[in-house]
């Protein structure tokens, strides 16, 4: 009972199936990536005002430290803020364009892409955020203990070396999980 359908029942039947309709709007989908993006400006708002204070904080004191190798330990404290900094400008700062079209597809890379960006960027943050403090703070402490040998001097620097540690620990938590919350949110899109 083979039965070959005309060109006109093959049209009639293509035009009256049902189509996947996105499950996203674009408008939705603009508001969502205006609203990341507002969000990303003002972390880096922040991240670059605690740079500054860093920088400014440790180039005061290093004209008023005499001993050479806690001053070589801020100079290392301040590159690496100035390193966070570029890194952050580079790797952090949202898209400055967004996709001229008006369907949705284009949309939903743009915002995908951008969340994948972000996601990368925190989950790698001991190599470009923690990491470039390490050796300033490091020999912050050494020289701290070379100037003071005193028992209790190290007990102090070890406990700022533990606080801070911990503190460093704490900062890849956070920015891991934000990670895995940007990873959801992508498998999200990627089921629309």
């Amino acid at each position: 009972m083979d039965h070959e359908l005309g060109p006109e029942e093959v049209r009639t039947l293509w035009l009256s199936q049902e189509l996947d309709q996105p499950k996203i709007s674009i408008d939705d989908l603009r508001r969502r990536s205006s609203s990341f993006g507002a969000k990303i400006r003002r972390r880096n708002s922040l991240e670059y005002a605690a740079i500054a204070l860093v920088v400014v904080y440790f180039g005061v004191s290093i004209v008023r430290v005499p001993d050479l190798l806690m001053r070589m330990g801020m100079g290392l404290s301040i590159a690496g803020g100035l390193y966070v900094a570029c890194q952050l400008w580079k790797r952090g700062s949202p898209a400055k364009t967004l996709p001229a079209e008006h369907a949705v597809a284009p949309w939903l890379e743009f915002r995908r892409r951008e969340l994948e960006r972000q996601r990368d960027l925190l989950r790698d943050c001991w190599r470009w955020y923690l990491g470039p403090f390490i050796p300033g703070l490091v020999v912050i402490g050494i020289a701290g203990i070379l100037r003071n040998p005193q028992m209790r001097m190290r007990l102090f620097i070890g406990a700022w070396a533990a606080a801070t540690a911990a503190f460093f620990f704490w900062v890849n938590a956070r920015n891991q999980r934000c990670a895995r919350n940007l990873d959801r949110q992508i498998h999200e899109l990627e089921n629309l």
